[in-house]
């Protein structure tokens, strides 16, 4: 009677952890954890504590802990009420080692845990991890499960299709750094009494030491401008994920590139600008036809993994058409009813042109063929305030235009008293920051042309109430939390910081600052720079540069201070010419080959994960500027770098 009592009582128990509510076996995950992904050269690793968590909102919940066994396997019991849960796996040795695995909604029973889909965790989660725990928002968090699927695939542990196939593959260096620093997390595990080289060189911005593996790659998402000799001369002791690095990079950032707009009738031709709608999408501006200096007629949108949005779950269908779009420039924005605004350059063309489009959040074009035009000519950047104004740079007349709560038929202008207003930015109190540059007046490339000014509507009248010499050539410019502007220079190597109230300029530079376009600052108000023109190793890259809240920034540094390399962040290639998306040559099948896949940037935008996104806007060739008989400017994709970046909004 003792034996059926107590046999009761622990299937009882065995059900409660094992059962579902109605009485049903609880759903399995099978998995194993394991060194190197091939039959040839993996080692099953056992005895290690596996836990299963859910990811919440502020903190992460531990479903389950078991340990792998001889064979490296370990079973999860996952409960009904977790199935919904975004999901991922720690094992640790309780010492020098952690590797994790990120599993996002459930959708398989099977799961690998390795060097790979640890750094896969580390990068794509870099801005939510706290120690061993994930939480944060679930819309950031969906969007950061999204790019740890582009890198590794939770299922075999093995790279995945996006970063093993062309535009990455072997034109970029992304597949190689993900397999160098798999490798180099691997001579760790199959040599515990290296690892110390490992963690000497991934430390905190701080200068803190990793206590294993996985925050190590943590360290080296959030700070990876260091050991960057060491770490790869430390991966070359495993070969293990092939192919890697064959040389040092400049920095451990790892980014994608993207170039499948959803149709071969529009692709990527000097992609401008970015905005993000609400649910992730990046709309993204075209300007020219591939090939040519003619303009566009389409706007792109990517959903939030970089794959173009396919009109699912009330998403447009990229490309989109129609609504007037001709030439797209550097004007594209949401206002507060998410609807997206764009604007209207004119590329190729001496005609008067100029209007701006309007499309709902699920694409369909509001304005007409047409656009809408009044008091407009080459319309660059667009920004609506507080209360739905729609502020309008009008480069080509010198008038800065105003929609009344976006109300086209409504519209005001004014007469700037500087030429070719360019970039626009709403301050706190409504007012409008506004860049002056040409893109069609070579003449007004003079160092001594930099001004920026400020605007106010009074009783439907604008009133300029502030301006600055800011040097050569701004164009893209962002404020910061305490309404002091940061404006690019494009033809210096240098950023400037103008106060609210105009009468103080500060210029700031190096970490690889050159030729910049336009600037960002992301949640740490950290300054990001993106250049038009290449760094001295022929390369061009994102310089970061300490921002004025300097507690985020390495011991020591002030306002201004470099964060990146001298040559800012960069990509290079992987050794193969750089292809568009129908696989021909990026300058064309006769023209030389190009092997670089990060181009002249002209936007920068981070996303809600922390993933900086960048447009490829111009080729890198000076043949492309030279050949005046077969002009070919438009640059390819956007870039993504992934988790670089902390978040402005979670």
């Amino acid at each position: 009677m003792k034996n059926n009592l107590l046999s009761l009582f622990i299937m009882s128990a065995f059900c409660l952890v094992s059962c579902s509510n109605n009485g049903s076996a609880a759903t399995q995950i099978q998995g194993i954890v394991q060194s190197g992904v091939s039959t040839e050269s993996k080692q099953v690793l056992s005895r290690l504590t596996v836990n299963l968590y859910a990811i919440g909102e502020s903190s992460a919940q531990l479903i389950s802990q078991t340990s792998s066994n001889n064979s490296g396997q370990f079973i999860f019991n996952l409960p009904s009420s977790a199935i919904e849960s975004m999901l991922y796996i720690t094992a640790s040795n309780g010492e020098s080692i952690e590797l994790a695995s990120i599993i996002g909604n459930y959708s398989s029973s099977k799961v690998v845990v390795n060097e790979l889909t640890t750094v896969a965790a580390a990068y794509s989660m870099a801005q939510f991890w706290h120690g061993d725990s994930i939480y944060g928002s679930h819309k950031a968090i969906t969007v950061a499960n999204g790019m740890n699927l582009n890198l590794v695939s939770p299922y075999d542990g093995s790279i995945s299709t996006v970063i093993s196939s062309p535009p990455n593959a072997n034109q970029t260096n992304a597949l190689r750094l993900i397999n160098s620093l798999a490798n180099a997390v691997a001579n760790c595990v199959r040599n515990k009494s290296t690892c110390d080289t490992l963690f000497q060189a991934s430390r905190t911005i701080s200068g803190a030491l990793p206590n294993n593996t996985l925050m190590a790659l943590q360290n080296l998402v959030l700070n990876p401008s260091q050991g960057i000799n060491e770490i790869f001369n430390y991966s070359h002791r495993q070969s293990i994920y092939s192919p890697y690095l064959y040389s040092a990079p400049d920095a451990w950032t790892l980014a994608l590139k993207f170039n499948q707009t959803g149709s071969s009738s529009c692709p990527f031709g000097g992609p401008g600008n970015i905005t993000f709608d609400d649910n992730g999408n990046a709309w993204i501006t075209n300007n020219v036809v591939q090939g040519s200096t003619v303009s566009s007629n389409c706007i792109i949108v990517l959903k939030p993994n970089g794959m173009p949005a396919d009109g699912t779950n009330g998403s447009p269908a990229s490309p989109l058409f129609g609504g007037g779009i001709f030439g797209q420039g550097f004007g594209i924005t949401t206002d507060l009813q998410g609807r997206v605004w764009s604007g209207n350059f004119g590329w190729g063309t001496l005609l008067p042109t100029g209007s701006v489009s309007l499309f709902s959040s699920n694409g369909e074009a509001i304005s007409g063929e047409s656009g809408y035009s009044q008091y407009i000519y080459r319309a660059q950047a667009l920004r609506a305030d507080n209360k739905d104004n729609m502020w309008i740079a009008s480069n080509g007349n010198q008038r800065l235009v105003i929609f009344p709560s976006g109300n086209p038929d409504q519209a005001i202008y004014a007469t700037t008293a500087e030429s070719y207003p360019f970039d626009i930015e709403i301050t706190q109190e409504d007012d409008a920051w506004v860049s002056f540059s040409s893109l069609t007046d070579p003449s007004v490339l003079t160092e001594s042309s930099g001004v920026v000014s400020k605007y106010k509507l009074v009783n439907k009248q604008i009133q300029q109430i502030a301006t600055a010499k800011v040097g050569g050539y701004p164009l893209g410019m962002t404020l910061d939390s305490s309404n002091y502007l940061w404006v690019s220079s494009l033809l210096e190597s240098a950023v400037y910081r103008v106060s609210p109230d105009g009468q103080n300029v500060e210029s700031f530079s190096g970490g690889g600052t050159i030729g910049t376009w336009n600037v960002t600052l992301d949640g740490d108000e950290n300054v990001y720079a993106v250049n038009f023109m290449s760094n001295q190793t022929g390369l061009f890259g994102i310089a970061k540069l300490c921002g004025p809240k300097v507690r985020n920034c390495p011991p020591g540094a002030t306002l201004g201070t470099p964060i990146s390399p001298n040559t800012g962040y960069t990509l290079p290639t992987g050794g193969d010419q750089v292809l568009l998306a129908d696989g021909t040559p990026l300058n064309g099948p006769d023209a030389p080959a190009d092997y670089k896949p990060l181009m002249r940037m002209v936007a920068a935008k981070i996303d809600i994960a922390g993933n900086l996104w960048v447009t490829n806007n111009w080729k890198p060739s000076f043949i492309v500027d030279l050949d005046k008989e077969n002009p070919n400017p438009g640059g390819d994709g956007v870039v993504i770098f992934v988790g670089l970046a902390t978040p402005n909004h979670q």
